[in-house]
């Protein structure tokens, strides 16, 4: 197994970051070490090829698409982008490699700039799945078409042109190749999807308890990792202490956080025209999967009468996936190789790691054998600390807005005026996508008049899950010169991390800030943002113009954070 290049010119960063990990981990002397820990487990990548940035400046420049550049409109891009035609170099190179390809497909973008330290762009650009499993090579090739332009297009869109000029970066300059990759799963039924999925980070930013930043943490899902690394549903745990998990302390907790769908490439849509992430995904109820022989060892069900979980999927319950015989390495030695690899690449890249991954179990009657893919390794986003901060214990409620004892960067932010603020709600789908499109109104016009503020929101900000938070894209936020996610009552969260929205929060160093109102050590002043002036938005979405300016002040070492009227 190896990675093919495509083309002339780089591989960017995704596929530098894979090619990286073959080379350390996947020759003869680099699985030496894993074979003795974990044989008969496999350590694997995916099936690889890139196609390199060459053929995209060859295709931009021939079809006169760099003024792109100067619009707006997403839709527009991508249609001009698709409405091209691609020439005769990359078509007959990707006919060539779809000809020995028959198994589902990964198109994902790999970037010049993708995946530094100092700016991973995690998410702004697309993925595209493919079933690749219709009987008409031309619609196999169609399909591929779209979707390399798409990633293509990606390049130029709002998200990655606004966090470009962010951190300095000139768009112009950039470059995009295109890594596709094997989709790691198998069949069942109508559904393709893998056993296990998610990302391990070797640098935990919010330890609980005993644990320490170095135990690292894994995001956990059954089904394609888009479930993980979008801030849905997740079994977040430190690979050295897999028992601790706080979503697991309170049931309630525990069925408001825990997977309850997974999502999956459908293989029924094999002749849909290719035109957004979702087009070949669906999001599935667990009873879908309910005969996977893996339910068993990852599924929990609560007994509403008895007030207890029951190991597997039972009738009469609420299912959820706990994950606990794999947590404790019951089936396979998973947290165990998740340690291993974290400190194995950790030692090599010199700088804390994110890994993204994907499982297949196989099993037999000597046990279960796990398949194990590294789908990428990128370093991770260290915060830099700076002059001390002193945050006190006490302070004059009356001029105190927020207390957080979960927080994130360093230093301290005077002078600001405008809050965004969200009343704390019930979140629904349609309105949580409502207030997602007038933040980023609000958003637009603070920056354009040069206005920093702060943004105050129930749940968790920017995951696709519209019931945990508010779906809104990094690039309609990214003015906000700090961010409070605000949990309790009906909507009981986790501080965000592993996603790709937190991600882009840290590296372009914008507090962050937790508060839940269950812990007594925080402190949300619910009354004063209530009871302020509405100077823009409506009831959903608030604007509020201080008298005084507040102050906000982030001790990174502590990872306590405040708000105050200064």
């Amino acid at each position: 197994m190896e990675i093919w290049r495509i083309g002339p010119g780089d591989i960017g960063g995704k596929g530098g970051g894979v090619k990286y990990f073959y080379d350390k981990f996947l020759t003869e002397e680099g699985k030496r070490e894993w074979n003795e820990k974990f044989n008969p487990h496999i350590l694997r990548i995916p099936d690889s090829s890139v196609l390199r940035t060459g053929l995209f400046k060859e295709f931009v420049e021939k079809r006169h698409l760099l003024d792109v550049i100067d619009i707006d409109d997403d839709e527009e891009v991508k249609r001009r982008f698709l409405e091209a035609e691609i020439t005769g170099s990359l078509r007959d190179r990707l006919k060539a490699f779809l000809e020995k390809k028959t198994y589902p497909l990964a198109v994902r973008s790999s970037a010049l700039n993708e995946d530094a330290q100092s700016h991973p762009f995690a998410g702004l650009f697309k993925t595209i799945l493919l079933p690749n499993n219709h009987p008409d090579f031309k619609v196999r090739f169609r399909q591929l078409e779209q979707a390399v332009k798409i990633v293509y297009a990606s390049t130029y869109m709002t998200n990655p042109k606004q966090y470009m000029a962010t951190h300095g970066l000139s768009i112009e300059n950039e470059l995009m190749a295109v890594l596709i990759q094997e989709v790691v799963g198998f069949r069942h039924g109508r559904w393709f999807y893998p056993h296990l999925a998610g990302v391990a980070q070797s640098l935990n930013y919010f330890p609980v308890g005993y644990l320490k930043p170095q135990d690292g943490i894994v995001l956990l899902v059954m089904g394609l990792g888009k479930g993980a690394v979008d801030g849905n549903c997740v079994m977040r745990f430190s690979p050295s202490y897999p028992n601790i998990r706080p979503q697991m302390q309170q049931a309630k907790d525990a069925l408001q956080s825990c997977q309850k769908e997974i999502y999956v490439l459908d293989m029924g849509k094999n002749d849909v025209e290719i035109n957004d992430e979702m087009d070949t995904l669906a999001v599935i109820p667990l009873q879908e999967v309910a005969d996977d022989e893996v339910i068993p060892f990852f599924a929990s069900t609560y007994s509403i009468s008895e007030g207890v979980f029951y190991p597997g999927l039972r009738k009469g319950g609420i299912s959820i996936l706990t994950f606990d015989s794999v947590a404790n390495s019951e089936i396979f030695p998973f947290s165990e190789m998740i340690k291993w690899l974290l400190k194995r690449n950790e030692n090599l890249w010199k700088v804390p790691i994110d890994l993204e991954f994907a499982v297949n179990l196989e099993f037999s009657p000597r046990g279960a054998k796990a398949i194990f893919y590294m789908l990428q390794v990128r370093p991770l986003v260290v915060q830099r600390y700076g002059s001390e901060v002193k945050i006190p214990d006490e302070m004059d409620t009356s001029k105190l807005m927020i207390r957080a004892t979960v927080a994130m960067g360093n230093g301290v932010i005077d002078n600001t005026k405008y809050v965004v603020y969200i009343p704390m709600v019930k979140l629904e789908p349609a309105r949580s996508r409502s207030i997602a499109q007038k933040i980023a109104n609000i958003s637009q016009k603070l920056r354009e008049e040069g206005k920093g503020f702060i943004l105050v929101v129930p749940g968790r900000l920017g995951s696709t899950n519209p019931y945990l938070g508010i779906p809104v894209a990094f690039s309609n936020i990214d003015g906000a010169r700090a961010i409070v996610e605000v949990s309790g009552g009906d909507l009981r969260v986790e501080p965000s991390q592993g996603t790709h929205f937190f991600s882009n929060i840290v590296s372009g160093r914008i507090m962050y800030l937790f508060v839940d109102n269950e812990n007594k050590s925080s402190f949300f002043n619910k009354e004063w943002f209530d009871q302020q002036l509405n100077a823009g938005g409506d009831e959903d979405v608030k604007l509020i113009e201080t008298k005084e300016p507040l102050r906000i002040a982030v001790d990174g070492k502590t990872m306590k954070g405040i708000i105050y009227m200064d």
